[in-house]
């Protein structure tokens, strides 16, 4: 077939037919492209998940969050004032929690504290080595085991206590005496209330 007679077949309506066939195929990619960078459509297609997380990341509604980090910062306070008297937050409320109740098991204190019995032996560790409480053996199963403050123990919560003293000065002159008042006591409902069901 000669040059003349290949030009003359693509002419007319075969050529026209084959550019709206092109055209219609670059439109509907067109379009399909359009669709799938519709952020609208992007956000419908995802699970449930993809539209928690947008929403999410405000940490100013976050209860966990603000309790924690109120924690860490009236514990930095107090203990800045107990490491003087050589004992820290932790460690001085097991002393207090022992005065106020003798001889409790190690289940017993650690319902009041509030923490896992791991947590509470390795808080009671040193304690127990400077002499400030005692466990006697006296034949009982771990969990029936008693802890008792030694008189080195109640010594040295009498000196931790002008620490403590000062401490809690200091936070209610800066948070305010009656505004401390009612967080403590919101707090103690709330461990009182709250399960961790």
């Amino acid at each position: 077939m000669s040059p003349r007679e290949m030009r003359a077949r693509l002419s007319g309506p075969a050529l026209d037919e084959s550019r709206a066939r092109r055209r219609r195929l670059r439109c509907h990619w067109c379009a399909k492209r359009q669709q799938t960078d519709n952020p609208a459509r992007i956000a419908s297609r995802w699970p449930p998940p993809y539209h928690v997380r947008m929403h999410s990341n405000d940490l100013q509604n976050d209860d966990c969050f603000a309790l924690r980090q109120a924690s860490r910062h009236i514990s930095k306070l107090y203990e800045r004032h107990l490491s003087e008297a050589g004992i820290t937050p932790t460690q001085f409320s097991i002393l207090r929690t022992l005065d106020h109740g003798s001889n409790l098991t190690m289940a017993e204190l650690a319902k009041a504290m509030v923490m896992d019995r791991t947590t509470l032996v390795r808080a009671l560790q040193p304690l127990l080595r400077r002499g400030l409480v005692v466990a006697p053996a006296e034949g009982q199963s771990n969990r029936r085991l008693r802890v008792v403050l030694t008189r080195r123990g109640l010594a040295k919560l009498d000196e931790a206590a002008a620490h403590w003293a000062a401490a809690q000065a200091s936070f209610e002159r800066s948070f305010g005496q009656q505004q401390a008042a009612h967080l403590r006591n919101e707090l103690f409902r709330m461990t009182g209330d709250v399960s961790d069901r």
